[in-house]
């Protein structure tokens, strides 16, 4: 296994890091770029559970993980932007090797971004994706329950402003760990305010994948939990009507990142799925 940390300056001046591991197995010719969750206000592109990470890796697969700046410190045009470049560099300099295929691969927020990153990317002259892979993830920001005050957030006991605004900073956040500026996320979606916040200003459907896009996704992985109590599973449902290829493995649970608790066999078995879902692809 290889491991290496690149570094790269967006035109904005925020720096970023890239974790790029490659497989020790023999290589499926396929490389994984992965976004991490967060609500996109916190994370970190070393979030993947290693027990899943190193399934991916043994399969075969290389692992490319990506930071993107969070907000409110940036508007989400402006992530979008940072990933677009990201994605250009990752291009120019062969880490995603020409003429090999690749997956987007998001959780939560980065499942959105792998969306949006798709849409974007048919919109380009840029190799396309040869899979996407979304666990719990979306590609609107207009469902109503995103909009609107959410029972489960606030049946966690009420965040103060005073206590988010002190984690506020005056430049880019690229990495956080979840459980520092999560009250960020959870006191946005106590009050209905998280896409406002993430829009600052700009139409929320102007963040989302254009329907007449939809046929022009390559294949598509998702999984999500029937009671998810942050994104609801109709959206899952409704992504899966709308793509022309997709498979969607429904858990009958109520957690929404069923994969960060690894004492259930549930995370594992749809990390093996994802596996035989990219092996039929890259064979």
């Amino acid at each position: 296994m290889n491991k290496t940390d690149i570094t790269f300056v967006t035109s904005q001046k925020i720096t970023l890091h890239f974790t790029q591991t490659k497989t020790a197995a023999p290589r499926k010719q396929l490389t994984i770029v992965y976004f991490h969750g967060g609500g996109l206000f916190c994370g970190s592109r070393h979030d993947l559970p290693e027990p899943y990470r190193q399934l991916l890796l043994q399969a075969g697969f290389d692992l490319l993980a990506l930071d993107y700046p969070f907000a409110p410190e940036c508007s989400l045009r402006e992530i979008h932007a940072s990933v677009q470049e990201s994605m250009r560099f990752l291009f120019a300099e062969n880490l995603i090797p020409a003429g090999e295929r690749y997956a987007l691969f998001g959780r939560s927020a980065g499942g959105y971004l792998s969306f949006m990153t798709c849409s974007w990317l048919l919109e380009t002259k840029l190799p396309q994706p040869a899979a996407l892979i979304s666990l719990y993830g979306y590609a609107q920001l207009t469902d109503p329950a995103f909009h609107t005050p959410d029972k489960y957030y606030l049946s966690l006991g009420k965040i103060s402003a005073e206590s988010c605004q002190k984690l506020l900073r005056s430049a880019p956040i690229i990495e956080s760990p979840i459980e520092e500026r999560l009250c960020l996320y959870i006191r946005a979606r106590q009050e209905g305010s998280w896409i406002d916040t993430l829009c600052q200003g700009e139409d929320p459907a102007r963040f989302g994948v254009l329907e007449s896009q939809y046929p022009l996704f390559p294949p598509v992985y998702m999984a999500a939990c029937t009671m998810d109590p942050d994104v609801p599973y109709r959206i899952s449902k409704q992504l899966k009507r709308n793509l022309p290829h997709a498979v969607l493995t429904t858990l009958y649970e109520s957690s929404h990142d069923f994969d960060r608790d690894l004492t259930q066999k549930t995370g594992e078995a749809v990390y093996q799925e994802i596996i035989a879902f990219l092996s039929s692809l890259s064979n």
